[in-house]
């Protein structure tokens, strides 16, 4: 009789539990918004590709692009396809010219779309739980929205941080130390380690800024260094290390005033 009570007792439980969970509907806690500088990302697709493929805009002066919006857990990456969803390009229309200019597929042979289809498939069909991005148009409305609100370029360059045409470049501490000011939180900062004349060069590639399900900025609380793909031919992505100089180059460096 105590065994079926207990036993009644902790299937109550175990179903109260179970029932919290898929009533909130909530698989992730917070959003990474991830920017990419464009002459490194350039650089590593080029690398990539063994210069078999051209960059979009290669050339150009570069920006902060948007790499995306990913809903994760706090302390580690993911979900990812979180339920099915289609990708219907027609609906980006209203702002698709702006989406190639701030949210562009790397590669200049593919068009947008091909970019775009992933990002909404994986991590925007995990988006979906806020209101906020809860169609595809709003997703990618909020992508723009962002970088918008967290201009990397004018961040980094009120705190003395620009690109630079001749090697020396920066330390990553001092990079963290000019988002911190602006944002008041931590941020995740990404290289890419290339291979140039037998000696290992660190690139400034990618800014990832945390956000609460709110979109309140929030520490990042991630550290994904050991998730990175490596490779020994061309080089890595790696988090920037804190004992070496990493580079924050551009096209056109002129233009780059303090």
């Amino acid at each position: 009789m105590l065994h079926w009570i207990s036993t009644r007792l902790f299937l109550t439980v175990f179903q109260g539990i179970l029932l919290t969970f898929t009533s909130s509907g909530e698989t992730w806690d917070e959003i990474v918004f991830t920017q990419l500088w464009g002459y490194t990302s350039c650089l590593q697709f080029t690398d990539e590709s063994h210069g078999q493929y051209h960059c979009r805009y290669e050339g150009r002066p570069s920006i902060w692009s948007i790499h995306g919006i990913w809903p994760s857990k706090t302390g580690t990456e993911g979900p990812g396809y979180c339920t099915k969803v289609k990708f219907d390009e027609t609906l980006l229309e209203p702002i698709e010219d702006e989406l190639n200019e701030y949210w562009y597929e790397i590669n200049a042979e593919k068009e947008g779309a091909h970019f775009w289809s992933h990002e909404w498939v994986k991590h925007g069909s995990c988006a979906i739980e806020l209101p906020k991005m809860d169609t595809e148009l709003k997703y990618f409305q909020m992508g723009l929205q962002l970088r918008s609100q967290y201009d990397l370029y004018t961040i980094l360059k009120d705190g003395g941080i620009v690109p630079q045409a001749s090697p020396g470049g920066y330390h990553v501490n001092d990079i963290e130390a000019a988002i911190r000011k602006e944002l008041k939180v931590l941020p995740y900062i990404q290289c890419y380690e290339s291979k140039e004349e037998g000696k290992h060069v660190f690139h400034l590639l990618a800014v990832e800024i945390c956000l609460s399900r709110s979109f309140e900025p929030i520490d990042c609380s991630h550290d994904r260094e050991s998730e990175l793909q490596r490779s020994g031919d061309y080089g890595a992505t790696v988090k920037c290390p804190a004992d070496a100089m990493i580079l924050y180059n551009d096209n056109s460096p002129t233009r780059h005033e303090l």
